[in-house]
């Protein structure tokens, strides 16, 4: 389940009964002999009403302290048996609030840094010019293996910085797995279509641009979007 600052309570009680069975009046669980598994993406994300607290993350605390819901139309409790929950979330920031304490001691916590921009440098470098000489791509263009991938990760970092999720625009979580799609993109370029430095320039123009500015919702965020591509072409490929 993804959460957003749009997420209720209600919804979020829906989605892990769907799967269960009714054992009994007041008890659910999974089909016999089996277990289930509910992934929740983007724990923090769910807005904070004016008392300070999350519903549907309170609702999900309640699951875990006492092992079911309130029915809400027959007003009964329902236990809920053999459900295991696993979530994740990015750092708090943004539309993205801290968790409370009583939430996090149900969980076992595992943290994954953010690669270094040495590390992305090498990994995409490796990607993109095993591609290049693979395919034989003319010489000046594996030349370009470099300024490529360095460009990519200077807007992949801005857009990080900038363009933040908000109540407004909740898909604005910009990550890893964008900077890896325009690397995916370049990697389809053809070699008797990418000949010049001129036309690597235009692919990765094009590349950051439908991973990156198509999804920005207004106007003012696609006019700094070609600020940043522009600062880029004219600082990297001069």
């Amino acid at each position: 389940m993804l959460f957003s600052t749009q997420t209720t309570s209600a919804q979020t009680q829906a989605h892990i009964l769907q799967k269960l069975v009714k054992r009994s009046r007041n008890r659910r669980s999974p089909a016999k002999n089996k277990q289930v598994i509910v992934f929740l993406d983007d724990l923090n994300m769910p807005t904070v009403e004016q008392y300070g607290a999350q519903p549907p993350l309170e609702l999900i605390r309640q699951f875990l302290d006492l092992g079911g819901f309130f029915d809400v139309q027959n007003f009964k409790w329902l236990r809920v048996q053999d459900v295991t929950l696993v979530a994740a979330c990015a750092p708090p920031g943004g539309a993205r609030t801290e968790l409370s304490q009583r939430l996090l001691k149900h969980f076992s916590i595992f943290a994954l840094p953010q690669p270094s921009t040495k590390s992305m440098q090498h990994i995409f470098q490796v990607q993109v010019g095993c591609h290049l000489e693979s395919r034989n791509f003319m010489p000046v263009v594996r030349k370009c293996r470099d300024l490529l991938v360095t460009a990519g990760i200077t807007i992949y970092y801005k857009m990080c910085q900038q363009m933040l999720p908000t109540p407004i625009n909740p898909h604005y979580t910009f990550n890893m797995r964008d900077m890896t799609k325009v690397v995916q993109g370049v990697l389809q370029a053809h070699e008797s279509n990418i000949v010049s430095r001129d036309k690597a320039i235009i692919l990765f123009a094009h590349e950051v641009t439908r991973v990156f500015h198509d999804r920005l919702s207004n106007k003012k965020d696609r006019q700094m979007f070609y600020g940043f591509l522009s600062d880029d072409l004219h600082n990297y490929f001069k």
